[in-house]
């Protein structure tokens, strides 16, 4: 069999696929909805997005409990800027040019 022989069987190959290829849709589509799976499907989609709905709240909630308590450490009151304006007023003076 040379290289000519190789490229027929394939050929044939693809060829009986192709001819089996309705049979095998057809036998694809009936066994999907003889077992029900469109609403299995759809249970597991249902199912999935009510999960989802909670996890998003619980999500939201924990980060911005997280991002308020890291925003405490960086909100500056007027009493803390006036007491580092105080410390800092004797390096000013010593280091200015004159």
């Amino acid at each position: 069999m040379g290289p000519g022989g190789s490229d027929r069987s394939v050929r044939e190959r693809l060829g009986a696929l192709w001819r089996r290829l309705p049979a095998l849709t057809e036998r694809t589509l009936v066994r999907f909805f003889n077992h029900r799976d469109t609403q299995t499907a759809a249970a597991i989609s249902y199912y999935a997005l009510l999960s989802m709905f909670p996890l998003a709240i619980v999500m939201v909630a924990l980060t911005t409990l997280t991002l308020w308590s890291l925003g405490q450490d960086l909100v500056i009151t007027p009493e803390q800027q006036q007491e580092q304006a105080t410390a800092e007023a004797p390096l000013h003076a010593r280091y200015q040019p004159g």
